[in-house]
């Protein structure tokens, strides 16, 4: 649990929420993130058992599958950014 929490809480997390509040508002972004903590929360309290039920090979391919989506929400905030900027 002490090695994942700085891992969820870092200048990503800010920077989202400031995108995040200029274009959904204050009430999404703060639905979205209690959303974000809780499943956050519900994952890491559950991790022992994931990781029976999924096994090592489930475990990797769900790391892949997150990066992959990291990527693309990476590529998006770059390119809203390169429209800001044109």
């Amino acid at each position: 649990m002490l090695l994942g929490t700085p891992l969820l809480t870092g200048p990503g997390v800010i920077v989202t929420t400031v995108i995040f509040v200029e274009e959904y508002g204050y009430i999404i972004t703060i639905i979205a993130a209690l959303a974000a903590l809780t499943s956050s929360w519900i994952t890491l309290w559950c991790s022992r058992y994931l990781v029976k039920v999924l096994g090592k090979y489930g475990v990797d391919i769900a790391s892949k599958v997150t990066g992959i989506l990291l990527v693309a929400v990476a590529v998006e905030f770059v390119i809203t950014g390169v429209k800001a900027i044109l």
